[in-house]
């Protein structure tokens, strides 16, 4: 087992990667709990600070606290979605400082999320398809595509009734470390947004 001086921060290591897979440990009536691996090891656990009544307020539409930790445990991030009927955003918080925010663009067929810079100026977007909220494209503000997110599906009855989801997503091994994580938040959005509860409607 490796001494705790050996360990490679996770978002020192994410600076490194270009795939990483994000995996759901817990539905919503525990709170929404995601690890983020690099194979099999743990990069980052998102955890959602639970509240009482969160069972009451679905995915799609719940607000959240969630603070993104590493190995250690020490908190490298901090995600806020505001709890309203237009909160379709998450802010990503590095301390104090707010670095990304991430949208879900109002479109009339073709979901689309946007990750902004701390400006809120448009920095990368993830556009789906009609009728397919399983696979995004990463694309520039260009709309060059770098990348993509996976859902991987459900094949057995015990996996659709778990109510968990698995993810893989890619990007450029050079996109900024803060970049990445927001990312990430947005592969969180989407399935808040577009999977909790099997809810798969836009």
């Amino acid at each position: 087992m490796a001494e705790a001086q050996d360990i490679v921060p996770g978002v020192e290591r994410l600076t490194q990667l270009e795939t990483v897979k994000i995996k759901q440990l817990t539905s919503s009536y525990e709170g929404n709990n995601f690890t983020v691996f690099d194979g099999e090891d743990v990069l980052l656990d998102l955890v959602e600070e639970y509240h009482n009544f969160s069972i009451f307020s679905f995915g799609r539409r719940r607000g959240f606290h969630m603070d993104v930790v590493d190995q250690t445990g020490k908190k490298v991030f901090a995600l806020r979605r505001p709890g309203t009927p237009v909160g379709d955003k998450i802010q990503v918080r590095m301390g104090d400082a707010l670095v990304a925010t991430v949208r879900l663009k109002a479109t009339l067929l073709v979901p689309v999320f946007r990750i902004n810079d701390a400006q809120d100026k448009l920095v990368l977007r993830l556009k789906g398809k009609i009728c397919d909220y399983d696979n995004f494209v990463l694309q520039t503000r260009e709309r060059k595509t770098i990348g993509s997110i996976n859902r991987k599906r459900h094949e057995t009855v015990e996996e659709m009734r778990s109510r968990l989801d698995e993810y893989t997503i890619s990007f450029p091994t050079d996109l900024e470390v803060h970049l990445k994580v927001a990312v990430i938040v947005a592969c969180v959005l989407i399935d808040f947004r577009l999977h909790e509860f099997r809810v798969s409607r836009y």
